[in-house]
């Protein structure tokens, strides 16, 4: 299940104002101790870090790593965490970011050969998130080329989903990932939807499909490797949408949410999910046939309460369920109404 959003803004103010509320200063672009390696970087060695950011980001590799958005420049680096640590970013607009990693010892090494690591990440003023990073300190010797001919946002995960591979923007072409001489890459394909909700998006929705799942290994007499999205390559997936929950928190505490008594969450399903008070959020991963009755809610104040959902019915592809959790009631009160809506009214 997966969730995230884009506040669109223009560019150059978006980027005006971060740098205010950071109180950055570009001419501090030297590096530490002079290392020219970082002469072009976004105010290194702080780039974007800042302890009000609502973005969590953590390293759970055993060195230093170095945070970019988009690719590996140094106009777009983010910041460095150090081993086994975690950094809070400010990012210059709410909108969805495809974060790379990088090894530090390999990239002062191999600049652009170094291995990266891809996560797509929403960033919000108002929500905080948190996602993990673990690059290695192996360094390319081939090259993986992805053309994307599609509208959707192009995630390559290794076939396990312990990681991506790479993060594609929708119609980006010749995007390239550095890879190690005798990799062998077996990856499935997932598509990435933007959601809308009263006309900002909000969420991000996956599809797959086990035609997109390939296999490749980079060796010295194939060291390059094109994959090609759409366009006479992988086939987008049907244009059916599985159904979906958008959750409004109106109770003055935060819950968790779960589905069949599991917790729910977008993306990782044995991670907390919690919806705070007043905020809302929209739910994926459900399939067409579910039923509505196993959605449910706890807070800690309820005790072993569960304010569970007693609409009756089940789930349709191309809709999307609405849900309010009330303001009063200590979690014995059931939620009897659930609005049904067409997912046209959500999805771009």
């Amino acid at each position: 299940m997966k969730k995230k959003g884009l506040f669109a803004k223009m560019a150059g103010l978006a980027l005006a104002f971060g740098l205010l509320v950071m109180g950055c200063d570009l001419s501090d672009n030297g590096g530490e101790q002079g290392n020219p390696v970082y002469s072009d970087f976004y105010n290194y060695p702080t780039g974007r870090v800042n302890t009000t950011g609502l973005l969590t980001i953590r390293n759970t590799a055993a060195s230093e790593v170095l945070l970019f958005t988009g690719e590996v420049a140094g106009a777009n680096y983010i910041g460095t965490i150090s081993s086994l640590s975690s950094v809070k970013v400010k990012l210059p607009e709410e909108k969805f970011y495809n974060i790379v990693a990088v090894d530090k010892t390999t990239y002062e090494e191999r600049g652009a050969q170094a291995s990266q690591v891809s996560v797509l990440s929403y960033y919000s003023n108002l929500q905080g998130y948190t996602i993990s990073v673990a690059p290695t300190g192996a360094f390319g010797g081939g090259t993986w080329i992805f053309d994307n001919y599609t509208n959707y946002w192009i995630q390559i995960r290794k076939s396990t989903q312990s990681e991506n591979y790479a993060v594609i923007a929708p119609n980006a072409r010749r995007v390239t990932l550095p890879i190690a001489i005798g990799t062998a890459v077996n990856y499935d394909v997932y598509f990435s939807k933007e959601v809308k909700y009263s006309g900002r998006v909000i969420a991000m929705v996956e599809f797959t499909d086990i035609r997109s799942a390939n296999l490749h290994q980079f060796t010295p007499t194939s060291p390059t490797h094109t994959t090609t999205i759409g366009g006479g390559g992988l086939t987008e997936p049907s244009a059916d949408i599985k159904p979906a929950v958008f959750v409004t928190n109106s109770a003055m505490t935060g819950v968790y949410v779960y589905f069949s008594n599991k917790q729910m969450t977008n993306g990782s399903p044995y991670e907390e999910f919690v919806l705070n008070s007043g905020e809302h959020d929209l739910i994926t991963g459900f399939e067409a046939g579910d039923s509505l009755s196993s959605i449910n809610f706890r807070a800690p104040s309820w005790g072993a309460n569960f304010r569970q959902v007693t609409a009756t019915g089940t789930m349709a592809m191309n809709k999307v369920y609405l849900i309010t959790i009330p303001v009063s009631g200590d979690g014995t009160n059931p939620i009897t109404t659930v609005e049904e809506k067409d997912a046209s009214e959500f999805y771009d």
